[in-house]
């Protein structure tokens, strides 16, 4: 049997030792397919997640960089930097997440990973490293999940007035009507998290109006807000 053969029979055989669990038969496969050839990024990946599976963090590291050297691929890091979060390594995550917008300049093709990246900074307390990466998105789309899940971090640090003038910020940068849907989504945020702060709820919701006349969702929620007040 000539050497691509045995390799392709290799990784067919190691694929199906990871489906049936023989994590062990696995690994031993993976690793003969790296002798046959030492540049199968495959091979670098599927044992860097075998080895993740077994808590063998220092090897698996190993192999995705060692994949990550052949191949430095979106993909790649993306996996990376999940994993790293999944066993709280959020530093070492947030730079193989940076390393996936690199890799992309013109913008990822959605906005899930400046949405994780900028999660993460906030809970390392890094707000003002999250708030760059609002700008950077806000520049490439108008998808504004990153820049909502910033100011809400941003409202409960800083208060109101520090999240409003953020937005407004956002909304120099942004057509009004998507970026009436961060106002809608923050008088949300208020009422459902801090029940003493209607006023803000009210001013978050008109805002959401002014931007976008037409937005049923905030107007109801003025509107009920509105009546309640009137009835204490």
């Amino acid at each position: 049997m000539n050497s691509a053969k045995t390799i392709k029979l290799l990784i067919k055989q190691a694929k199906y030792a990871e489906n049936i669990r023989n994590y062990q038969e696995a690994e031993v496969l993976w690793l003969s397919v790296i002798k046959q050839k030492p540049n199968d990024v495959l091979a670098y990946v599927r044992l860097a997640k075998l080895l993740s599976y077994k808590n063998k963090t220092e090897a698996a590291l190993t192999f995705y960089q060692q994949a990550l050297l052949i191949e430095p691929s979106v993909q790649i890091y993306t996996d990376l930097g999940m994993w790293l979060l999944d066993i709280q390594k959020p530093e070492e995550a947030i730079a193989a997440f940076r390393q996936v917008i690199a890799l992309e300049p013109n913008g990822c093709t959605d906005e899930y990973i400046y949405r994780i990246l900028a999660t993460a900074l906030i809970q390392q307390g890094k707000l003002d490293e999250a708030l760059a990466i609002c700008y950077q998105v806000i520049q490439l789309n108008e998808h504004l999940q990153t820049c909502l899940i910033t100011g809400e971090a941003i409202y409960d640090k800083h208060g109101f007035s520090s999240v409003m003038a953020v937005f407004r910020q956002f909304a120099a940068k942004v057509q009004p009507k998507p970026i009436s849907g961060i106002y809608y989504r923050l008088g949300k945020y208020i009422l459902f998290n801090y029940s003493d702060r209607n006023d803000e709820a009210i001013a978050a919701f008109q805002e959401a109006l002014r931007l976008n006349p037409g937005y049923q969702h905030a107007a109801q929620e003025l509107n009920k807000l509105q009546h309640n007040s009137h009835d204490c």
